[in-house]
Formats: structure tokens, sequence, C-alpha cells
């Protein structure tokens, strides 16, 4: 016999205030040039609270009524209500990343989907230094499965651990719940400075919310849910609800989350949980059809919102507002069509036990050999059904694959701790690249030109850190954050001027998106002592290299474009069905005069420095002509996305380099 608890509304009606939240933050709406919601991601943290109420709400209700519990019956309820549907979005949406997809992201997608049938995503994610809310994880299709993981871990380990605690330290039960939300909230408010992804991707900084929730359903279970005073539900219920709207408004990128500033929703959950009543005013708002109804479809519209927004992005790249109400009403009609089509039917058990573990195991099966196959034969699927002009790219983005002189990986910037260094006994001269993520880019080309020439080579780059010592890298209030954990502080600077003064009369090879770091207001730089200018620290920095007799090779900004250069080929390639042709006809590019016009800046500033041992390599002038720049040619992409260098183009940028440290005679 299946335990039921009473049915809530109103709860439904905050499921529904949590997934609208979701949705518009990840579809990233924008008013008058400021985001919608930019705290929309706090409706995860609803479900959290909620998740942890009704769960343990199932279990004590049972624990209390039958003086045991069925963990087959529980496992087999969160089956039904998780993985039909979970594997429903999965299948279809494998058909349009076969489609959309690069082989690289390709890959990622598969592991993804592996992880996430295993409930295991947010590791994955948090292991593959994917950063939240960034561009680059808009494009990941199943991202948001990483909340859904933390869920079913709870799941399947909160039940065994209550039950043991109920049967052997009952008395203790809400000493414990309480020992784990203050551990668990302490937790993640210490860490939440100190390593962002590991605090939001990860259980342990999670639990508290989820035990929030458990709290409230033990003291129900005591029968102290009686307040009936209508003065104070009202009350209460009306400030949970401003609690949990203005988390959604104010909140932003900045906000330490989770942390002691999450116990604002939290609680705000919590508030009309506990004091809600048929007659109030948020109850009966919460409880109108169009939010229950919305509440009820929630799990449909959680998966299907991101796979459609991240496909839409990949596909178009620059969607407008109206393009993201076209992505919210097919979300919310695959939603329907999922709800009643798959999640009804499994969770009112039209199949049988035995039959519903014969349709989820072939399905899971399945799911997992395809992605397996496709992991396996990825090689042959780059030849096959991708164009040659991208086939070299995009099979495991080869700049990466990069071993030191240990032999071990190095990852460029996504390794933010040591340095790499490459050489050979023979060797005598010393190379040291330095600056930001398009730097790193070079790093293999760099390696194999320069090492069988004489040199040896170190590598410090790191993503959005220009070579600026003595620099703090720092966001303006409003800014988005594209680099949650970027390692570009003083500190990070200061370890990078030491490696370099260990190996004097070396050649450094600096540069990245100066342009970028001048002109855009919320990526900026900060002096230590006083506000200084990037461009007199700029002056400063390199002025006292050239004193102590380093050589410098400035590289100047290269251009950019407005979209993925690899994804917009092989969009329109797709479209043209020239898949077939090994040489193609169509040249991304843009005026030179708009890149000159956004470069100007910063390269007067690096113009100003007049020293023999200092020379300045334009690499825009082996992409440009006369008229315009431009991105590939007929066999050859020259950038992998919008301003980071392909194979090819990491090839033709050192080989530049090498031409003039020989022609300087270095």
């Amino acid at each position: 016999m299946n335990i039921k608890i009473n049915y809530r509304p109103e709860i439904d009606g905050l499921r529904a205030l949590a997934v609208i939240s979701v949705i518009i933050y990840h579809a990233e709406f924008f008013l008058f040039k400021n985001n919608l919601l930019t705290g929309g991601y706090i409706g995860v943290d609803v479900f959290f609270v909620i998740s942890g109420y009704l769960i343990s709400s199932i279990i004590f209700k049972e624990i209390n009524e039958k003086k045991t519990f069925s963990f087959s019956n529980f496992y087999e309820r969160r089956a039904r209500r998780i993985l039909p549907a979970l594997i429903f979005v999965s299948l279809i949406s494998f058909i349009f990343a076969w489609k959309y997809l690069l082989p690289s992201s390709l890959i990622e997608y598969s592991k993804s989907i592996l992880f996430s049938i295993a409930f295991t995503s947010n590791f994955y994610f948090y292991f593959e230094g994917l950063n939240y809310g960034t561009d680059e994880a808009l494009l990941k299709p199943f991202l948001h499965t990483w909340s859904l993981s933390i869920e079913e871990q709870f799941y399947i380990f909160f039940p065994i651990t209550i039950f043991l605690v109920i049967r052997y330290f009952k008395k203790l039960l809400p000493f414990f719940i309480l020992i784990i939300i203050l551990a668990s909230l302490f937790y993640s408010n210490h860490i939440s400075n100190r390593d962002i992804d590991l605090n939001f991707y990860m259980i342990q900084s999670r639990i508290w919310e989820l035990m929030a929730g458990v709290i409230l359903s033990y003291y129900e279970t005591k029968n102290l849910r009686k307040n009936n005073k209508f003065i104070h539900n009202q009350f209460f219920t009306l400030l949970g609800f401003i609690l949990i709207i203005l988390s959604f408004i104010y909140f932003n990128e900045e906000t330490r989350h989770p942390s002691f500033y999450t116990l604002i929703p939290v609680i705000g959950v919590c508030l009309i949980i506990w004091f809600a009543k048929k007659n109030e005013i948020i109850t009966k708002f919460l409880s109108s059809k169009i939010l229950v109804g919305t509440g009820l479809i929630s799990y449909s519209l959680y998966l299907w919102h991101y796979p459609i927004f991240a496909f839409g992005r990949i596909k178009g790249l620059e969607p407008s507002n109206f393009d993201k109400i076209e992505w919210l009403v097919l979300t919310f009609s695959l939603s329907i069509i999922s709800y009643y089509l798959v999640e009804r039917n499994f969770r009112n058990k039209i199949f049988n036990r035995k039959n519903f573990l014969i349709i989820i195991s072939f399905s899971l099966i399945f799911l997992i050999l395809i992605n397996l196959n496709l992991l396996n034969k990825i090689n042959n699927i780059s030849q096959n059904n991708f164009p040659k002009i991208l086939q070299e790219d995009l099979k495991f983005k080869p700049w990466l694959n990069l071993k030191d002189k240990e032999g071990k990986f190095c990852y460029g910037w996504y390794d933010k701790k040591d340095f790499c260094e490459f050489s050979l006994p023979e060797n005598s001269k010393q190379i040291i690249l330095v600056g930001d993520s398009t730097m790193e880019q070079l790093a293999r080309s760099i390696k194999n030109k320069f090492l069988q020439n004489g040199y040896n080579l170190i590598t410090m780059n790191s993503s959005a850190c220009y070579f600026l010592p003595n620099y703090n890298f720092v966001y303006k209030s409003n800014a988005k954050k594209n680099f949650k954990e970027t390692p570009c502080d003083n500190n990070f600077q200061k370890k990078r001027i030491d490696k370099i003064f260990e190996n004097p009369n070396s050649i450094i090879i600096t540069g990245g998106m100066l342009d970028t770091y001048i002109d855009n207001n919320d990526l900026n730089f900060k002096h230590i002592e006083k506000d200084i200018g990037i461009e007199e620290g700029y002056l400063k920095n390199i002025n006292n290299l050239l004193n102590k007799n380093f050589k410098i090779i400035q590289l100047a900004p290269m251009p950019t474009y407005k979209k993925s250069v690899s994804q917009e080929i092989y969009n329109m390639l797709d479209n043209l069905k020239k898949f077939d042709s090994e040489i193609i006809d169509i040249r991304l590019s843009i005026p030179i005069e708009e890149f000159l016009k956004k470069s100007d800046q910063s390269i007067k500033t690096l113009s100003k420095i007049k020293n023999k041992n200092y020379k300045i390599v334009y690499p825009h002038k082996i992409f440009c002509d006369l008229e315009n720049c431009y991105f590939n040619d007929t066999n050859n992409i020259f950038f992998y996305d919008k301003n980071h260098l392909s194979k090819k183009g990491s090839e033709m940028v050192s080989s530049l380099i090498f031409e003039n440290i020989k022609k300087l005679g270095w």
C-alpha cells in the first residue's frame, strides 16, 4: 500500500514560480539593457527545499503509520518520477545533438548524458571546470541536470540514513537534522569565496537546503503546524513570498551562493510551507489554476528548457527576445506532451513493476549503448559527417593535448596552479609565453616550432588574465561573471614575475585581448596600490622587464568575429548541404576598419615603448587585406570560436613570431 500525503496545491504553485524564474534566468531576457531576474537561479534552491519537505513527509508518515519502511516502494516511486521523462528528453535531444554539435561538443554532450542518467553529472561538470552562468555554459544542453543529480543523491542516501537514525537514535533525530543543516550551511558559506564551483555543484554545500524542508516535515509530524491565527499566517506567508521574489530580482552572479545569503530565499520557502492555509492571499495566489498547472509540468519544463535554449543558441548564437519567446512556446508545448505522454503514464502505474523495470532497463541500456558507441567512434564520425575544413580542429581540440617535460598533460588556462615547461637538454635559449587564453592557443604550435629550433618553452597563461603584475582582476557591480574562478589576482601575477626572473635573458612573448580589457567596463583590472590605468600599468611593467635585459615580443590584438567561427561555418555548410566538397567558397570576414577602430587605443599604447629589445608583431597582417579581415580560407579555419586561434591559425601566428625573432637576431 502506498503512503500518500495531503495534497497542497500551493506547493505546486511554488514549483511553478521556481521553474519560471529558472527559465527566465537561462533565457537571459533583457529590458532596457538590464537582465531580467538576475537571481532566477534561486529557483533551484526553492526546488531543493520543496523536495526535502515532500520526500521526508512520505518517509516520516510511512514509518509512523506502518512502523517500518519499504525501500523498494520508495525507490520505485522515485524511478517512476525521474527516469522516464529524463530518458525521453535524452533520446530526443540526441537527434539534435547529432545534427548541430561539433565533434568536441558532441563528446562532451555524450558524457553529460551518461553522467546524468547515473545521477553524477554535478561531478562531471565540476571536474570539467565548467562555470555555471557563463556564455560557454549556456551551450551545454544537459548542464541543468547537475541539480537533478544532487536531488537523486539525496533520495538514494537520505532514506537509509534517516531510517537507521529513527530506529536506533530516535530521540536524537531533530538534533541530527539540525547538525547537518548547520554543518552544511557554515561549510557552504566558508567555501563560497574560495572554490565557487565546488560550492555550487556539490551536495555537501546544498544538503542544508534539502534538510530545511526535512525539519519542517519532522515538526509537522509532531502536529506543531496548527497555528490558526489568520493574521500570523497572512503575515508570514506574505513575508516568505517577498523574500523569494526579492531574491529572484536582486541576487546576481556576484552574490556568494550558496552561503548565508541563500538563507533569504530558503527561509522564504519555509515560511510559506509552514504558514500557508487555504484562505490566505498568497496561498490563494499560489493555488491558482495556471500556477498549479505549471507546477504539475515543472519537471518536464525544467528538463526541456535548457537543451532547447542551448541548441537555439548553437544554431542562432545571438538570439533576439523574439527568438527566446519562440523557445518558451516550444518548451511549454513539449513539456505538456511529455507530461501527459510520459510522466503521468509511468507515475500512475499503467505499467506494473515488472513491465516498468523491463521498459526502463531496455531504454537505459539503449541510451548508454548509443552514447558509448558515439564516444568510441567519434573519429570516424568526424571523418564521415563533418566537412574537411573543420575536421582537424574539431576532433579533440588538439591544442589542449599538450604534455610538459615530465610527460603530464598541460591544459593551459584550465590548469590554474602551475606553469608548464617544455625543454630539450641541448637547447639553451628560453621562450616564455605569457598572457590570457588567446595566448594559450599558441602553446602547441609555439612548442613545435621553437623546440626544434633550439629554444625551450615555459607557458604561463590564464583565462582573462593579461600580463599585468600589481593588478587584481575585478568585476564591476552589475557585470556578468564570464570567468568565475579566474586566478588573475596579484598573487598569480607575482608568481609569473618570480618565474620569469628565475630565467634571465629569456625572450618573453606576451599579448592577449588588451583592447577588450581597455574598452569593456565590466572586465577590469585594479592596481593594488592606487588607481593606475591598464595602459600606464602596462608601460611600467614592460619597461621594468626591458631594464632587466629581457627581450620582448609583443603581440598586437587579433581580429575577433561576432560568433563562433567553427559553428557558423558548420551551420552554413549544413544549410547549403556542401559537406562533400573539400573546398568551400564561404569566407567569414569583418571590415578592416571595424578591427582597426576597436584596436586603435591598444596599438597606440603598445607603440609608446621604444627599445631595441622590444618588438611589436601584428597578427592581423596575416588575416587581413586592405578591405577585410578573414577568419577562414577555402581549406582552413583560422579561429576556433570568436577569438581563440585554431590549429592552423596558431601555426600561422607562431611562424610570424619566429620570423621576427630570426630577423632580430635573437
